[in-house]
């Protein structure tokens, strides 16, 4: 289990979370990390510093793979795409800068007239949503580097920005209320009042029908139908990672900075339970579908189940990997992890693994289907497989298209053949 850590003294340490130990220092270039950025396998990290420069690292060798050089001011934050094939970078010299991270070569620029304060990948990783300090939210479209709409009706810099799982709305926040759009119009649909601070943090539900705000003090939880909170979940002044919410939604779990999971109750919006079990991050929750249990996962390779009445611990998995995605069977029964190129099926009755499935590239989330007879697995290869859940077997591989589906490359001017053969990768089509 391996913990990434950014800092002044211009290091990153890689730490081993269970015995707390560092494992590996990584010197970049004597300016402070600001931040740090892990890719969808776990195998490598980005950085960025004052030096203007991001820096992708192999953790196996310790060695900088690429330098991301182009911007001409500090770099304030680094994300990966959904799809894992670009990181995006956001800088005080009024740029975002879209990488490829096989070789390292910038693929667009996108050129803002102030500082970038937030940006957001859609879900397939086809666009990307900005908001600048000059009050405006830009729509833009990754394979054309271009604005396709500014977003409509907004007095004020939005500091953070989510799409919806479906890709229709993006939510922002901004000082006392979030901003929700309809992507397809550009259009404000509604504006959600209750914070008395700045938003920080947006999340959306898997489907959709409900978003999680937070600001100030408190979790306010919104109805994204009526535009009603239907619940305010008070005293979280501890950074929060993961947010879920069970089928009926009357229990909500979050997990924290302090290696905390809080259990909600939605009707009262009070603390129901908080479970402490775990050393390190915890990196996945999953209700069972009738609310009765929790699954969590953890930095430290452990899978712990909670009793939902009692707030007590009644299994305990032990992973040989870490964790990149948890899930619970559709009865219960089963729960499915995946990591490092592994998915794994256990049997809650018996705490064993009962099926294990080889993967060539890594993995990111993982879900049973509602019947629970398929496994669903998305890779950084760039494809959706389907698994059958009892043999193991290989049903079905869907490539997705990439960043750069049918773009034409013929006659290209200025690009190597390296440079070709990946935008090959990322689905440009060149004429011979």
């Amino acid at each position: 289990m391996l913990l990434a850590s950014g800092s002044d003294d211009a290091t990153i340490r890689i730490w081993d979370v269970a015995s707390c130990q560092p494992l590996y220092t990584l010197r970049s270039n004597a300016q402070p990390v600001h931040s740090v950025s892990w890719n969808p396998d776990g195998t490598a990290i980005v950085t960025c510093s004052r030096d203007h420069v991001a820096l992708i690292w192999d953790i196996a060798s310790q060695r900088v793979l690429h330098e991301l050089c182009g911007h001409t001011d500090v770099i304030s934050w680094v994300s990966w795409s959904p799809d894992g094939t670009l990181v995006a970078t956001a800088s005080y010299d009024q740029t975002v800068r879209l990488w490829d991270v096989r070789d390292g070569h910038v693929i667009h620029t996108l050129e803002h007239p102030r500082l970038v304060k937030a940006l957001a990948w859609s879900p397939d990783s086809r666009q990307l949503v900005t908001s600048c300090i000059d009050h405006l939210v830009r729509l833009w479209d990754v394979q054309q580097a271009r604005v396709v709409q500014n977003l409509a009706d907004i007095k004020q810099a939005i500091p953070h920005l989510a799409w919806s799982p479906d890709g229709q709305h993006i939510a922002g926040g901004g000082f006392g209320a979030v901003h929700i759009w309809e992507v397809l119009s550009g259009k404000l649909q509604t504006m959600l009042y209750g914070h008395t601070n700045l938003i920080v943090w947006l999340a959306w539900n898997p489907n959709g029908t409900y978003l999680a705000s937070r600001g100030d003090t408190t979790i306010r939880i919104w109805d994204v139908y009526s535009n009603q909170a239907t619940m305010v979940l008070q005293g979280t002044s501890d950074s929060m990672h993961h947010l879920v919410l069970s089928r009926d939604a009357s229990l909500i779990a979050t997990s924290h900075v302090n290696e905390l999971v809080r259990v909600w109750d939605s009707l009262h919006g009070t603390v129901r339970h908080v479970l402490v079990g775990h050393i390190g991050s915890i990196i996945g929750l999953s209700f069972s579908p009738n609310g009765t249990t929790l699954a969590t996962a953890g930095f430290d390779q452990i899978i712990q189940i909670w009793d939902m009445l009692s707030g007590q611990q009644i299994q305990h998995l032990n992973s040989p990997t870490v964790m990149t995605g948890i899930d619970l069977s559709p009865d219960g029964n089963q729960l499915v992890t995946c990591g490092e190129q592994t998915v794994r099926i256990w049997d809650l009755a018996t705490a064993t693994n009962i099926l294990t499935i080889r993967h060539t590239r890594g993995l990111g989330p993982v879900y049973f289907t509602p019947d629970g007879t398929t496994l669903v697995t998305g890779s950084d290869d760039g494809h959706v497989r389907f698994w059958d859940a009892q043999t193991g077997a290989l049903l079905r591989a869907l490539p997705t298209p990439g960043p750069y589906h049918n773009m034409n490359i013929t006659g290209a001017i200025g690009l190597t053949d390296i440079q070709q053969a990946a935008l090959r990768e990322l689905g440009a089509v060149e004429n011979r």
